[in-house]
């Protein structure tokens, strides 16, 4: 079992569904390898630590700062520059950028897989974190090749990447929009409904499930009341300069 090594109580539900998310994690997913995808995770517990990010941290702009980022990573140049902003810099993230970045051969179903597993890696470091505790070890990655499937029903709707239209999924992913009212962060990565999946149950289980979630008074039974509750979450949000 997860976090036996913490003094405080955790409710059952977290350390089992993050067992389930992070074993999966080395499996080949949509559009990256199993090994790919732990190299992007160990990419984002390193990105902090990175002197061309801090340096673009402090800039007025950080695209006037040039140079390398430190990394040891086989992943491609422009896979590490996505994941070193977003864990570093998010708020300051341009349609531009975004457009450089996958001119330069990262399809917008990496991307998605990417910022996907940067939130599951982030979450759980968080959490171990807090507990005092060290992170997770990364599994050992399982041999195989990506789906490289698209899921029906994707449209562009404004954002960087297309998103699933409710109404016209398919019935592979049928159960993304089967709850009523689809958070806009749960469609905004429904491009990779697998990981996507594992995402949504991260959120649920460290947060809220999704039908609770519009219903303002509620807390699903957690410790904290709900006002408690929306209180940190802006604030942790407002620190991370989260723009969603």
């Amino acid at each position: 079992m997860i976090y036996i090594n913490s003094e405080i109580d955790i409710r059952p539900d977290i350390p089992a569904t993050q067992s389930v998310i992070w074993a999966r994690l080395g499996r080949p997913g949509t559009w990256w390898a199993g090994a790919e995808r732990l190299a992007i995770a160990d990419e984002v517990r390193h990105a902090t630590d990175c002197d061309l990010c801090k340096r673009r941290k402090d800039a007025l702009s950080p695209y006037t700062i040039t140079g390398d980022h430190t990394t040891s990573s086989v992943l491609p140049e422009a896979a590490v520059e996505i994941i070193h902003r977003i864990r570093t810099d998010a708020g300051r993230l341009t349609r531009s950028w975004f457009d450089k970045v996958t001119a330069q051969g990262i399809s917008e179903g990496q991307y998605a897989e990417i910022v996907v597993i940067l939130a599951l890696t982030v979450g759980s470091d968080s959490f171990a974190r807090a507990l005092g505790v060290e992170p997770l070890p990364l599994p050992a990655p399982i041999d195989g090749e990506p789906t490289r499937k698209e899921p029906a029903g994707l449209r562009a709707e404004g954002g960087y990447i297309r998103v699933i239209e409710p109404g016209k999924a398919g019935p592979s992913e049928d159960d993304l929009f089967n709850q009523g009212t689809v958070p806009n962060i749960h469609r905004s990565i429904s491009l990779v409904p697998d990981i996507a999946r594992d995402y949504y149950r991260m959120s649920e289980s460290l947060y809220l499930p999704a039908d609770i979630v519009p219903r303002a008074r509620e807390n699903g039974g957690r410790a904290l009341t709900r006002p408690q509750m929306e209180f940190l979450a802006t604030r942790v949000s407002a620190l991370n300069g989260c723009f969603f």
